[in-house]
C-alpha cells in the first residue's frame, strides 16, 4: 500500500458527492495522485489487481473509522474496459 494512502483518500472524498462507489474513487484517486496510483499499479502489475487492492485499502480504513465513510454494500456498475461489475457502494459519513 502507498504509504500515504489515508491522507490522500481522505482528501478525494471530500471532493466526491456524499454517495459514491469505487469506481468513481478510482477515477478521481488517479487523477488527483497520478504517483501513487502508477505505485499501485507497479506494485501489482496488473490494473484488475491494483484496483481490488485500492479498494481493499479503502475498506480496510473504513472498517477501522479511519475514513468517514460508510460501506453500503455491492452494487453494479460499468468498469474503465466497459464491463459490468460488482462494486462497493460508500456514504460520507
Amino acid at each position: 500500500m502507498v504509504a500515504n494512502f489515508q491522507q490522500e483518500a481522505e482528501k478525494v472524498i471530500e471532493l466526491l458527492p456524499s454517495e459514491f462507489n469505487s469506481h468513481q474513487f478510482l477515477t478521481l484517486y488517479a487523477m488527483a495522485y497520478p504517483l501513487s496510483y502508477l505505485e499501485w499499479m507497479n506494485e501489482y502489475g496488473n490494473v484488475k489487481i491494483a484496483h481490488n487492492r485500492i479498494s481493499n485499502a479503502l475498506r480496510n480504513l473504513s472498517e477501522k473509522n479511519l475514513l468517514q465513510i460508510k460501506n453500503n454494500g455491492k452494487t453494479m456498475d460499468t468498469n474503465i474496459f466497459g464491463n459490468e461489475d460488482g462494486i462497493v457502494s460508500w456514504t460520507k459519513l
